[in-house]
Protein backbone atom coordinates (compact mmCIF):
# COMPACT_ATOMS: atom_id res chain seq x y z
CA UNK A 1 0.00 0.00 0.00
CA UNK A 2 1.33 3.44 -0.90
CA UNK A 3 0.59 6.19 1.55
CA UNK A 4 0.96 9.92 1.27
CA UNK A 5 3.44 11.59 3.56
CA UNK A 6 7.13 12.15 4.07
CA UNK A 7 8.09 8.59 3.21
CA UNK A 8 9.24 7.45 6.65
CA UNK A 9 8.61 3.89 7.71
CA UNK A 10 8.47 2.56 4.15
CA UNK A 11 12.19 2.31 3.48
CA UNK A 12 12.17 5.11 0.94
CA UNK A 13 13.32 8.70 0.79
CA UNK A 14 10.91 11.55 0.13
CA UNK A 15 12.63 12.41 -3.15
CA UNK A 16 9.64 14.49 -4.22
CA UNK A 17 10.97 17.21 -1.90
CA UNK A 18 13.49 18.01 -4.64
CA UNK A 19 10.97 19.68 -6.87
CA UNK A 20 9.39 23.10 -6.77
CA UNK A 21 7.45 22.48 -10.00
CA UNK A 22 4.85 20.06 -11.33
CA UNK A 23 6.58 17.39 -13.45
CA UNK A 24 4.88 15.96 -16.53
CA UNK A 25 7.30 13.08 -17.28
CA UNK A 26 10.56 11.58 -16.08
CA UNK A 27 13.14 8.96 -17.07
CA UNK A 28 16.19 7.36 -15.46
CA UNK A 29 19.50 7.24 -17.33
CA UNK A 30 21.95 4.31 -17.12
CA UNK A 31 24.18 6.52 -14.96
CA UNK A 32 21.41 6.73 -12.36
CA UNK A 33 20.70 10.39 -13.06
CA UNK A 34 17.03 11.33 -13.24
CA UNK A 35 15.63 13.51 -16.01
CA UNK A 36 12.44 15.42 -15.28
CA UNK A 37 10.45 17.70 -17.54
CA UNK A 38 8.07 20.53 -16.69
CA UNK A 39 7.05 23.94 -18.02
CA UNK A 40 9.07 23.76 -21.22
CA UNK A 41 12.35 22.59 -19.65
CA UNK A 42 14.21 19.33 -18.98
CA UNK A 43 16.06 19.11 -15.67
CA UNK A 44 18.70 16.55 -14.65
CA UNK A 45 19.22 15.47 -11.03
CA UNK A 46 21.50 12.93 -9.39
CA UNK A 47 20.09 10.32 -7.02
CA UNK A 48 20.45 12.72 -4.08
CA UNK A 49 18.36 15.36 -5.79
CA UNK A 50 21.18 17.72 -6.72
CA UNK A 51 20.95 19.43 -10.10
CA UNK A 52 23.70 17.94 -12.28
CA UNK A 53 23.79 20.71 -14.84
CA UNK A 54 21.74 23.62 -16.13
CA UNK A 55 18.28 22.86 -17.48
CA UNK A 56 17.60 22.46 -21.19
CA UNK A 57 14.80 24.33 -22.96
CA UNK A 58 12.39 22.28 -25.04
CA UNK A 59 11.73 23.36 -28.62
CA UNK A 60 8.48 25.27 -28.85
CA UNK A 61 6.02 26.10 -26.07
CA UNK A 62 4.97 22.52 -25.29
CA UNK A 63 6.30 20.30 -22.52
CA UNK A 64 7.22 16.63 -22.89
CA UNK A 65 4.43 14.10 -22.42
CA UNK A 66 6.56 10.92 -22.47
CA UNK A 67 10.27 10.20 -21.90
CA UNK A 68 12.57 7.17 -22.08
CA UNK A 69 16.32 6.66 -22.10
CA UNK A 70 17.97 4.71 -24.92
CA UNK A 71 21.70 4.04 -24.49
CA UNK A 72 23.12 7.52 -23.86
CA UNK A 73 20.16 9.38 -25.37
CA UNK A 74 16.95 10.75 -23.95
CA UNK A 75 13.99 10.22 -26.27
CA UNK A 76 10.84 12.20 -25.61
CA UNK A 77 7.63 13.35 -27.25
CA UNK A 78 6.29 16.89 -27.08
CA UNK A 79 3.18 18.01 -28.93
CA UNK A 80 3.22 15.96 -32.17
CA UNK A 81 6.99 15.45 -32.46
CA UNK A 82 9.58 13.03 -31.10
CA UNK A 83 12.99 14.35 -30.09
CA UNK A 84 16.35 13.05 -28.91
CA UNK A 85 18.89 14.64 -26.59
CA UNK A 86 22.42 13.34 -25.99
CA UNK A 87 22.70 12.82 -22.22
CA UNK A 88 26.52 12.95 -22.24
CA UNK A 89 26.40 16.48 -23.65
CA UNK A 90 23.20 17.47 -21.85
CA UNK A 91 24.46 20.93 -20.91
CA UNK A 92 24.87 21.84 -24.58
CA UNK A 93 21.16 21.35 -25.12
CA UNK A 94 21.39 19.87 -28.61
CA UNK A 95 17.80 18.69 -29.08
CA UNK A 96 17.19 16.98 -32.43
CA UNK A 97 13.89 16.11 -34.08
CA UNK A 98 13.47 12.40 -34.85
CA UNK A 99 9.91 12.16 -36.15
CA UNK A 100 6.91 14.42 -36.74
CA UNK A 101 3.19 13.62 -36.65
CA UNK A 102 3.49 11.64 -33.39
CA UNK A 103 0.39 11.02 -31.27
CA UNK A 104 1.17 12.80 -27.95
CA UNK A 105 -0.72 10.28 -25.81
CA UNK A 106 0.56 7.23 -27.72
CA UNK A 107 3.79 6.70 -25.78
CA UNK A 108 6.66 4.75 -27.33
CA UNK A 109 8.31 1.35 -26.95
CA UNK A 110 12.03 0.71 -27.19
CA UNK A 111 13.69 -2.47 -28.46
CA UNK A 112 17.36 -1.80 -27.59
CA UNK A 113 18.85 -5.00 -29.03
CA UNK A 114 17.09 -4.48 -32.36
CA UNK A 115 17.95 -0.76 -32.21
CA UNK A 116 14.34 0.15 -33.01
CA UNK A 117 11.34 1.75 -31.40
CA UNK A 118 7.59 1.72 -31.98
CA UNK A 119 5.30 4.73 -31.78
CA UNK A 120 1.78 5.71 -32.78
CA UNK A 121 1.20 8.47 -35.31
CA UNK A 122 -1.45 11.18 -35.17
CA UNK A 123 -3.37 9.06 -37.70
CA UNK A 124 -3.38 6.15 -35.20
CA UNK A 125 -0.92 4.15 -37.31
CA UNK A 126 1.65 1.89 -35.67
CA UNK A 127 5.09 2.98 -36.87
CA UNK A 128 8.64 1.72 -36.48
CA UNK A 129 11.73 3.92 -36.28
CA UNK A 130 15.17 2.44 -36.97
CA UNK A 131 17.46 4.25 -34.52
CA UNK A 132 20.58 3.65 -36.61
CA UNK A 133 19.35 4.77 -40.02
CA UNK A 134 16.54 6.95 -38.56
CA UNK A 135 14.26 5.59 -41.25
CA UNK A 136 10.59 5.33 -40.37
CA UNK A 137 7.99 2.93 -41.74
CA UNK A 138 4.32 2.23 -41.10
CA UNK A 139 3.66 -1.28 -39.77
CA UNK A 140 -0.12 -1.08 -39.33
CA UNK A 141 -2.17 1.58 -41.09
CA UNK A 142 -4.73 1.84 -38.31
CA UNK A 143 -4.71 0.31 -34.83
CA UNK A 144 -8.15 -0.99 -33.90
CA UNK A 145 -7.75 -0.03 -30.23
CA UNK A 146 -6.95 3.33 -28.71
CA UNK A 147 -4.12 3.15 -26.22
CA UNK A 148 -0.56 3.83 -25.16
CA UNK A 149 2.71 2.02 -25.82
CA UNK A 150 5.47 1.53 -23.30
CA UNK A 151 8.70 -0.45 -23.35
CA UNK A 152 8.48 -4.09 -22.34
CA UNK A 153 10.93 -6.93 -22.92
CA UNK A 154 13.45 -7.51 -25.71
CA UNK A 155 10.72 -9.22 -27.75
CA UNK A 156 7.46 -7.50 -26.85
CA UNK A 157 6.15 -4.04 -26.06
CA UNK A 158 3.30 -3.30 -23.68
CA UNK A 159 0.16 -1.67 -25.06
CA UNK A 160 -2.39 -0.28 -22.59
CA UNK A 161 -5.91 0.26 -23.86
CA UNK A 162 -8.81 1.84 -21.92
CA UNK A 163 -11.85 -0.42 -22.23
CA UNK A 164 -14.45 1.51 -20.24
CA UNK A 165 -14.76 4.39 -17.82
CA UNK A 166 -17.18 4.49 -14.91
CA UNK A 167 -17.91 7.04 -12.22
CA UNK A 168 -14.91 5.96 -10.13
CA UNK A 169 -12.78 3.66 -12.26
CA UNK A 170 -11.00 3.58 -15.59
CA UNK A 171 -10.53 0.00 -16.74
CA UNK A 172 -7.39 -0.67 -18.71
CA UNK A 173 -6.43 -3.70 -20.76
CA UNK A 174 -2.74 -4.68 -21.05
CA UNK A 175 -1.73 -6.26 -24.36
CA UNK A 176 1.57 -7.33 -25.85
CA UNK A 177 2.76 -6.06 -29.20
CA UNK A 178 5.66 -7.33 -31.31
CA UNK A 179 7.85 -5.35 -33.70
CA UNK A 180 5.77 -6.80 -36.55
CA UNK A 181 2.64 -5.18 -35.10
CA UNK A 182 0.91 -8.38 -33.98
CA UNK A 183 -1.08 -7.89 -30.79
CA UNK A 184 -2.08 -10.38 -28.09
CA UNK A 185 -4.58 -9.84 -25.30
CA UNK A 186 -4.99 -11.85 -22.12
CA UNK A 187 -7.84 -13.55 -20.30
CA UNK A 188 -9.73 -11.41 -17.77
CA UNK A 189 -7.68 -8.41 -18.89
CA UNK A 190 -9.50 -5.46 -17.37
CA UNK A 191 -7.88 -3.75 -14.40
CA UNK A 192 -9.06 -0.71 -12.48
CA UNK A 193 -5.96 1.45 -12.80
CA UNK A 194 -5.18 4.89 -11.43
CA UNK A 195 -3.65 5.94 -14.77
CA UNK A 196 -1.96 4.50 -17.85
CA UNK A 197 1.54 4.62 -16.34
CA UNK A 198 2.31 0.91 -16.49
CA UNK A 199 5.87 -0.45 -16.53
CA UNK A 200 7.59 -3.79 -17.14
CA UNK A 201 10.53 -5.24 -15.21
CA UNK A 202 13.25 -7.59 -16.49
CA UNK A 203 11.15 -10.66 -15.62
CA UNK A 204 8.25 -9.56 -17.80
CA UNK A 205 6.09 -8.60 -14.81
CA UNK A 206 3.72 -5.68 -15.41
CA UNK A 207 3.44 -3.11 -12.60
CA UNK A 208 0.72 -0.52 -12.21
CA UNK A 209 -1.22 1.48 -9.62
CA UNK A 210 -4.71 0.21 -8.85
CA UNK A 211 -7.41 2.56 -7.60
CA UNK A 212 -9.65 0.46 -5.29
CA UNK A 213 -12.34 3.12 -4.84
CA UNK A 214 -13.14 6.74 -4.20
CA UNK A 215 -11.25 8.17 -1.23
CA UNK A 216 -9.02 5.10 -0.92
CA UNK A 217 -5.26 5.01 -1.32
CA UNK A 218 -3.80 3.53 -4.48
CA UNK A 219 -2.08 0.14 -4.33
CA UNK A 220 0.90 -1.01 -6.40
CA UNK A 221 -0.06 -4.18 -8.26
CA UNK A 222 1.92 -6.73 -10.23
CA UNK A 223 0.80 -9.02 -13.05
CA UNK A 224 3.56 -11.67 -12.91
CA UNK A 225 5.15 -12.90 -16.12
CA UNK A 226 2.62 -11.20 -18.38
CA UNK A 227 5.16 -10.55 -21.14
CA UNK A 228 7.38 -13.51 -22.13
CA UNK A 229 11.10 -12.71 -21.84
Amino acid sequence: MLRRGGGRGLGREALQDWLDFEPTAFAVASSGNILVTASGFIHMFDIKGKAVTSRVALPGPDTASYMECFNNCLIFTAADKMYTLDIDSFDRGHVKTLVSHVKPSGGLALFPTANKLLFISVHNSLCELDMESQECRVITESISLAGRLCSGTEKLALFISPTSTGSMHTYLMPCSMSTSGSMSTYGNPQHSALNADFCVNSSGDVLFFEQPGKGKLASLRKLPGLLPT
